[in-house]
């Protein structure tokens, strides 16, 4: 009972977010689907240099239409993640280190519930939130697409957007971890950007790529160069299983 009323509290507390993020991303599918024809022909110019920066062989390039690389590159590696990462950085600096700042947090930890039923509720609640927005327009992509007439590689771009989702908690719960070691929300976010910063830089070096966190996010590995879908899935599982472990326990010992 405690945990579903803190779920259903922030969940209302945030609703705010989820309509204004909901609202961008469905437009952002418009804008996806509608400029094909016209971006469509510059996408295909600059397609080689993409294929060499990712060294794709001919073989892989043969197995993706023209139409899903388009999607998988204007979505999955750019809308998806971009707008998920906004999200992350908002929710996970207000949730810990906003509600701290404003004394409201000292008096959710007085009423009856642990501090595992509270991590559990809010880091819950900010979860199901990125995934409702990210989930929706994804499926809408799908959807409007095939409402144009257009035709892709649909189970490979849904698996796709869930690798994002599941390096994107990753994110998130490491912003978490971040907003409950900060007292300030902006300093909070900051120090998140900071981290996902450095940990993109390993994707400037070619042998190195593939350590970058945009490089799963994107779902580089499986979309473009054939991996086997637990490659991917199988680290952020474990990293958001780590991270998660590791951030309550940090909740649980945090003088507020």
């Amino acid at each position: 009972m405690v945990f579903r009323n803190l779920l259903c509290k922030e969940l209302r507390q945030y609703r705010w977010l989820f309509w204004i993020s909901l609202g961008l991303a469905l437009l952002n599918v418009f804008l996806v689907v509608l400029s094909h024809e016209l971006l469509g022909g510059i996408i295909k110019e600059v397609s080689v240099d993409i294929w060499e920066k990712f060294l794709i062989s001919e073989a892989d390039l043969a197995t993706l239409d023209e139409f899903s690389y388009y999607l998988w590159s204007q979505w999955n590696a750019k809308s998806l993640y971009q707008l998920g990462l906004i999200m992350i950085t908002v929710l996970a600096a207000a949730q810990f280190a906003g509600e701290s700042s404003k004394r409201n947090m000292s008096f959710l930890l007085s009423r009856p519930a642990t501090r595992r039923q509270i991590f559990a509720g809010k880091s819950g609640a900010g979860l199901i939130l990125i995934y409702l927005v990210l989930g929706v327009s994804t499926l809408f992509l799908c959807v409007f697409s095939l409402l144009v007439n257009h035709q892709a590689l649909w189970t490979k771009l849904l698996f796709s957007s869930v690798i994002s989702l599941l390096w994107l908690t990753v994110l998130y719960l490491l912003g978490c971890l971040l907003s409950i070691l900060t007292p300030f929300p902006l300093l909070a976010g900051l120090a998140l950007l900071g981290v996902v910063a450095i940990l993109a830089v390993p994707g400037c070096f070619l042998p190195t790529r593939a350590l970058s966190i945009f490089y799963h996010i994107k779902a580089v590995g499986y979309f473009l160069k054939g991996d086997l879908l637990l490659l991917s899935v199988l680290p952020a599982l474990l990293l958001s299983g780590l991270l998660y472990y590791y951030t309550m326990k940090v909740f649980e010992q945090k003088d507020f």
